[in-house]
């Protein structure tokens, strides 16, 4: 280890006479410096600790101005081991930007033990120690917030269930349609009547050019409305709650599966319905006729008798998916659950009210209406009646020809040719159904002597045409399901912030005070610099 040698020199002498006290016991003392470190850190901690030593009476006397600050106590006692406390402005040279930030580092960031990793007077275990524990925290902070930020970025939901009671509900407007949609005595024998005949009965050998001299040009639409079961043959006996209600409130409407008959569908221009009571005998009952004697071939062989009933939203399209069939003989009790769906925009949701061309709002039943009017009329040059859009209805050569083949095809293709999210909302009526025998026989009588009074009618002839058929509320509920974030970005800083907290001592403030380290230390280093 170097030495040097350094001679105390007297001061003079004090007012007695004498020379002072330091000079009578002055020595020569030989002082060992330890030699300086090679890092880069201590290099520039080194070259700024400019000491000026004065050994008065084996006391270490340090330069009071320190980088122009004048240092209260002048006497430190060399024999102290408590650890010197760190101090940005100590250095008088010029130091480098890492030093600067390094030096900072204990008194700019508030984690657990740092103070004693970083000071370099501290025991070397005792550093380890510390430097390991903080090590091991941050690993375990940032797999935390890895895993935090991997979740959220998945953007997860929750399905949220409530039931809300309500003192009235809407009744969702009621289509009932004819399982077979032609009358035997006006299509037989006719030139349409024999192409769907042939089309139904041998379709491998159906040949449309042998028809299309007498159908060629004919309006379908027109000829369906003709061929159809008239409503008063359909319907015999409508209920409302204990009031009976007239036959002309249906109303004529074409549907994907033919011609139906609707209630409260609000195109006639009525309110809407508001049922204020739950039960059977507050509900909507209707009692049916098939007619089987006025059944016929027809292009989709339908082989069954009875009804297709399709319960929908008010000012809605009635879509075949969202009926049921009932038989005759049957009394159909149907009691309804109202279910309200709320559904959230991506990234955390799929739904989007998508614009339609035909229709003033959007719902999937309407847009894959509009997919398949689009469809069938870029293969055919025409659309079904039953759709809108802006082809031309097609004739029955084209109907048959193209368009019956086309629908086919569309039904398989359906999920891939049309682009048809989920609504963001979406009102649906979920139904309990049961069943009993219709009519009894006692009934059996007093119906045959008020509608068929001047027809030939046995009691089997009920159980083969009449069909029954109850719709009411189960509760006045309302249950609303609505998808919601699971996981909100208030949520993953929470998280972050106990990560840090738990492993670290730290908090979200942390972040910013290690931004704001490097911007200081920066500050400082350019100061110095000048």
């Amino acid at each position: 280890m170097p030495t040097q040698q350094v001679k105390v020199k007297p001061a003079g002498n004090d007012a007695s006479g004498k020379p002072p006290l330091a000079t009578r016991n002055s020595k020569v003392f030989t002082v060992s410096q330890p030699p300086r470190k090679e890092s880069f850190i201590g290099n520039d901690i080194e070259k700024g600790k400019d000491k000026v030593v004065e050994l008065v009476n084996g006391k270490l006397n340090r330069n009071p101005k320190v980088n122009g600050a004048v240092n209260a106590k002048d006497n430190d006692d060399v024999s102290s081991s408590s650890p010197r406390p760190f101090n940005r402005f100590m250095y008088r040279d010029r130091m480098s930007w890492i030093a600067v930030l390094y030096t900072s580092i204990p008194e700019a960031i508030g984690l657990s033990g740092i103070k004693y990793a970083i000071n370099v007077g501290e025991n070397k275990l005792r550093r380890l120690f510390w430097i390991l524990l903080i090590l091991a925290g941050f690993g375990l902070t940032c797999f935390q917030i890895v895993d935090r930020i991997a979740f959220y970025l998945k953007y997860p939901t929750n399905i949220n269930i409530a039931i809300n009671y309500t003192d009235e509900l809407p009744l969702p407007a009621i289509a009932i349609c004819n399982v077979n949609p032609y009358r035997k005595q006006l299509v037989e024998g006719t030139p349409f009547g024999n192409m769907v005949a042939q089309f139904a009965w041998d379709p491998f050998s159906f040949d449309i050019t042998s028809y299309e001299a007498a159908l060629n040009g004919t309006n379908m639409t027109q000829l369906l409305l003709d061929l159809k079961h008239p409503l008063n043959e359909t319907v015999l006996q409508v209920k409302l709650g204990l009031e009976y209600v007239s036959v002309s409130n249906f109303a004529t409407r074409f549907t994907d599966y033919g011609i139906c008959y609707t209630f409260n569908s609000g195109e006639d221009g009525q309110p809407p319905i508001y049922i204020k009571a739950s039960g059977p005998s507050f509900g909507l009952s209707i009692i049916m006729h098939t007619k089987q004697e006025w059944y016929f071939f027809e292009e989709r062989n339908r082989y069954s008798a009875g009804f297709h009933v399709i319960l929908y939203d008010r000012g809605t399209e009635p879509v075949e998916d969202l009926g049921f069939s009932i038989k005759p003989g049957t009394a159909t009790q149907v009691a309804l659950n109202m279910r309200e769906v709320n559904n959230i925009h991506p990234p955390h949701g799929e739904c989007e009210d998508k614009e339609l061309v035909n229709y003033p709002y959007y719902a999937l039943p309407e847009c894959y209406n509009e997919c398949m009017s689009n469809y069938i009329s870029t293969r055919c040059g025409c659309k079904p009646p039953a759709l809108l859009g802006g082809a031309p209805d097609c004739d029955p050569i084209q109907y048959f020809g193209c368009g019956a083949l086309a629908y086919g095809q569309f039904l398989e293709q359906r999920s891939s040719a049309c682009d048809c999210p989920t609504p963001c909302f979406q009102r649906k009526y979920d139904r309990e159904m049961s069943y009993s025998s219709f009519p009894s026989n006692y009934w059996a009588d007093l119906l045959a002597n008020a509608y068929f009074k001047d027809q030939n009618v046995t009691a089997g002839y009920f159980t083969q045409n009449l069909a029954y058929i109850n719709v009411f509320f189960k509760d006045l509920t309302i249950e609303k399901v609505d998808q919601i974030k699971a996981y909100e970005f208030f949520s993953l800083m929470c998280d972050i912030g106990g990560s840090l907290g738990l492993w670290l001592g730290g908090s979200i403030l942390t972040i910013f005070e290690f931004v704001d380290l490097f911007g200081h230390s920066i500050y400082v280093y350019s100061r110095k610099a000048r």
